[in-house]
Parts: C-alpha cells; structure tokens; sequence
C-alpha cells in the first residue's frame, strides 16, 4: 500500500467515524485531534511527524503524529506536509477530514 493509498483509506474511516456520531461526540473526536502537546527535544526533527511553532513552542497533535504514520507529500509546493487534513467550519466544528489539497 501506497503513502497516498494509506492516507486515502484513513481518511475514510475518520470520516466514517465522525459521521456516526452525534455532535457532542464529534466534539470530544475534534478536541482529541486539536490537542497539542510540546514537541520533546527527540522528536523535533522527525521527518514525517507534522509540527507547529506556537507561542508556547513546537507543537504536535494526533493529527501530526497521524500524519506522521503515512508518510508526507515528497515533492510540490506541499512537500513535506502531511497527506492528511482536518477541516473545521467558522465555529471551529470538525466537518470532516480530506486530502492535503494542491495550491
């Protein structure tokens, strides 16, 4: 199986997964993701995990360390991204999880 091919089926069963519950669980799934724990000194440099500078440092969530599993895009002007997107609505509710989309 490809990194896309994994990324693809992944991205279905969360889909899946939000899909079959009501809002108060999705909202426990969206909190699980958008969590961000500090990014210790060892992981920093990983080269698929998926981390963010903030205010308080390098960051990283489930989604990262998702990402992290697949793989990331290997060229564009996504390269080194995840495969893997969140997508949350103006009231910062998860809709649904996507592809990493091409500019």
């Amino acid at each position: 199986m490809t990194d896309e091919e994994l990324a693809d089926e992944l991205i279905a069963r969360l889909n899946r997964l939000i899909d079959s519950f009501s809002s108060d669980v999705r909202k426990v799934i969206a909190d699980v993701f958008g969590h961000r724990c500090l990014v210790p000194q060892a992981m920093l440099h990983h080269p698929t995990i998926q981390v963010r500078e903030s205010g308080v440092g390098t960051t990283v969530s489930a989604l990262g360390v998702l990402n992290g599993i697949v793989g990331v895009i290997r060229e564009g002007p996504k390269k080194d991204w995840g495969f893997i997107t969140a997508v949350y609505d103006d009231d910062n509710t998860l809709v649904r999880f996507e592809r990493t989309k091409e500019p």
